[in-house]
């Protein structure tokens, strides 16, 4: 049969895909299938060209062909995905089987080795029962000992059997070979504590628990280490900022507390009144803002010309 050269063309291209598939009967359903397309597509030429060109004959002829091309290609190519994925699972598990076998007789020649060390051992260890039993010697231990080694053989074959037995149903030759080994557990976090400070209790343990680490924190720092010497530098000194004339808590403080925090205040020192007004709470350095309450309370306890309590 003669083909349109539309045919031809659709009809090599279908052939050239379908020829990378490695399956033989795959392959000429796919052979068939392609001729069957090419002469739907033939049949479909010819019909256009004897029908008139308004007949709407062609038209339908024309897309019914194309519909039918389509779902055949889909089918085709959906086949050909679900076979290429059979095979890869049919491979790795023929992959499994070469090795499985090959792990079972490495295990096989292994226990003829076992056995064959056996049969000398035991034919050398008769030959030595014979003679002590001629000498009217104690040969009790000696058969003991024949029958633990005996025993141990027959265990060393039961340990195979199973061992084949319980991998027949396996598909991962990892876990059947070599069974993955426990992980070390990690060390339990100790848990942070919690206080609940809305509570007197509470808050008593929270104060406790800061102290106790302050403590285990200064107890670190040895008495016997010698602190790490810093590289000398040369001093830098600040300019000393004059506080603004809207703060009138601070100008009264003398400009010499400024210049180091720990220098020594007295109560005396520390300004009270400003407008002619009482200052209802004053700033200690080092300290932070503290009521004038306490603080009148704590200058009577001892004494103007003290020095300020840092706490």
């Amino acid at each position: 049969m003669k083909l349109s050269s539309l045919s031809q063309v659709q009809l090599e291209g279908c052939l050239d895909t379908v020829s990378k598939n490695p399956n033989d009967l795959t392959l000429l359903l796919n052979v068939q299938t392609c001729f069957h397309q090419s002469d739907l597509l033939d049949r479909a030429i010819e019909f256009n060209q004897t029908s008139s060109g308004n007949s709407w004959f062609v038209i339908t002829g024309v897309i019914v062909s194309i519909f039918i091309q389509l779902f055949i290609s889909i089918h085709s190519f959906i086949t050909f995905i679900f076979k290429d994925k059979h095979n890869s699972m049919v491979s790795k598990e023929v992959n499994y089987l070469k090795e499985s076998f090959a792990f079972i007789n490495n295990k096989f020649n292994q226990l003829l080795e076992d056995l064959k060390n056996l049969i000398i051992t035991e034919n050398s260890d008769m030959k030595n029962l014979q003679g002590r039993l001629n000498k009217n010697g104690d040969i009790r231990r000696e058969i003991d000992n024949l029958f633990c080694k005996v025993n141990d053989l027959v265990d060393e074959s039961n340990q195979m059997k199973n061992f084949i037995y319980s991998n027949l149903n396996e598909k991962s030759t990892t876990i059947a070979i070599l069974p993955p080994k426990e992980l070390p557990k990690p060390s339990p976090k100790p848990k942070e504590p919690s206080f609940d400070i809305s509570t007197a209790q509470g808050r008593a343990k929270w104060k406790e628990y800061i102290n106790k680490s302050m403590q285990s924190k200064s107890m670190q720092d040895k008495p016997g280490q010698k602190p790490m010497q810093k590289p000398m530098q040369k001093p830098i000194q600040k300019p000393i900022q004059k506080p603004l004339q809207n703060n009138k808590i601070l100008t009264s403080i003398d400009a010499k507390n400024h210049e180091n925090e720990n220098h020594p205040l007295r109560y005396c020192d520390v300004a009270k009144y400003g407008d002619n007004k009482k200052f209802k709470r004053v700033f200690i350095p080092a300290r932070g803002w503290v009521s004038m309450k306490q603080f009148e309370l704590e200058e009577s306890i001892h004494g103007s010309s003290s020095m300020v309590s840092p706490c």
